[in-house]
């Protein structure tokens, strides 16, 4: 590449012409704190002198090198079905500076993804290549970072056992809530899951319909009913190292809960705590509670279904 790689990362993935291709961006000691990691490549290419820094590489360079700086192993992958707490976590999670946290990096769902677009990519191969990935983020770039968190993608459920059987011994945190507040919150500012099309609906476990099209607020309640019964099929697991919490049960407690299970800490330090109280997605803003809008929900198995997980959960503690 004709430079130093310390400080970069891999941040995007292209298929052109049958051949892949890599993005890196330089990130030098930039704490990552924002809310969503497209934002955090958004910032870094607008600093000063940032077209200095972005450069392509061939995929296979990227898996035939090694990180400059010694990486950490993720502490825990999160997991959550969209407009539950997840980015208020990991914000709360990235107040600390010894935090790694990486939230929905868009090129661990790329990764994910490879075999939409190229089906000669064999499984081993996508593994080494999305371990290869989260080892250059989880570089320790300062010499405080101790701890590695990655949030994914809401439909990153339904690689499940994709990602358990590549980290059997990671602890795995999902979180939940009621449909009602989910689907009101997509009506209000639409996931991308939540418009039909978007995301492939075979990833989704969807079949599209033109009712599909005539009502997204119908097709949001599918998609998040097929959230719900990739959580119940994981519960049905019993898997040691898989965590539940559910929205309703408190945000500070969300904080707690995830302390002690996934870190053995019975305390959470103050500045964690306050960052509860703000906005998930603008720490400036105070947060007042989620607005409702009037809607009726049409697939009724989706409350079935989490009423039924929300049961298991309560089961579990």
């Amino acid at each position: 590449m004709g430079f130093n790689l310390k400080y970069w990362v891999p941040y995007e993935l292209k298929f052109e012409n049958g051949a892949w291709q890599c993005l890196w961006i330089f990130v030098g000691d930039h704490h990552f704190n924002e809310p969503f990691f497209d934002e955090t490549i958004t910032l870094l290419k607008a600093k000063k002198g940032s077209n200095r820094f972005i450069s392509c590489t061939s995929l296979s360079l990227l898996l035939s090198l090694d990180t400059p700086l010694k990486a950490l192993t993720p502490q825990s992958f999160i997991f959550h079905v969209s407009r539950c707490g997840s980015t208020l976590l990991s914000q709360a999670l990235s107040t600390e500076k010894s935090h790694i946290v990486v939230p929905e990096a868009p090129i661990f769902d790329q990764i994910l993804r490879m075999q939409e677009l190229d089906k000669n990519l064999s499984e081993i191969e996508v593994e080494k290549i999305f371990k290869k990935v989260v080892e250059w983020y989880g570089q320790i770039r300062t010499n405080v970072y101790l701890r590695y968190f990655i949030k994914l993608d809401s439909w990153h459920i339904h690689f499940y056992e994709r990602l358990r059987n590549w980290y059997p011994e990671t602890p795995f945190y999902f979180l939940s809530r009621e449909p009602d507040a989910v689907l009101t919150s997509h009506i209000k500012r639409r996931g991308i899951h939540a418009i039909p099309g978007y995301v492939n609906s075979t990833l989704l476990k969807i079949k599209l319909t033109e009712q599909h099209y005539q009502d997204f607020n119908y097709y949001t309640e599918i998609v998040l009913d097929n959230f719900y019964k990739g959580y119940l099929n994981v519960l049905a697991e019993h898997h040691p190292l898989n965590y539940f919490y559910d929205y309703g049960f408190g945000t500070n407690e969300m904080l707690y809960h995830f302390y002690q299970e996934i870190l053995g800490q019975n305390s959470v330090p103050e500045e964690n705590l306050q960052r509860l109280t703000k906005h998930s997605k603008d720490a400036s803003m105070t947060f007042n509670g989620d607005e409702r809008v009037s809607y009726q929900i049409k697939h009724i198995d989706v409350t079935l279904n989490y009423n039924l997980l929300l049961e298991k959960i309560r089961n579990l503690s």
